[in-house]
């Protein structure tokens, strides 16, 4: 099964093949399911599906992340978090060591 589109300018048929093999596409298609899941994760928490308390929106993560960030808070959580997963790094590491 083979799908033509007609394109305007030529006025020749280009198969969906030729199309999928254009290099600017292969750039977006990695983009469509990250996106679509923003979009749709964005939708539900607006509409009520998604309760904030679980999963806030996108928008109201970036936007607190943007505050945080303002008031240099943001970046003293991230130290604290990555001081705590570099010690259990360091102590999963040498008890793995330790036991061989």
């Amino acid at each position: 099964m083979t799908i033509t589109l007609k394109h305007t300018k030529r006025n020749n048929n280009i198969s969906l093949s030729e199309v999928l093999e254009n290099p600017q596409i292969d750039k977006i298609v990695p983009w469509i399911v990250p996106v679509l899941v923003l979009v749709l994760w964005e939708i539900a928490s607006k509409t009520g599906l998604l309760s904030s308390r679980i999963l806030p929106a996108p928008s109201g993560v970036i936007a607190t992340a943007i505050k945080l960030a303002s008031t240099g808070e943001l970046f003293q959580h991230i130290g604290i978090s990555a001081g705590r997963a570099i010690s259990g790094f360091i102590v999963g590491g040498s008890i793995g060591f330790g036991l061989g």
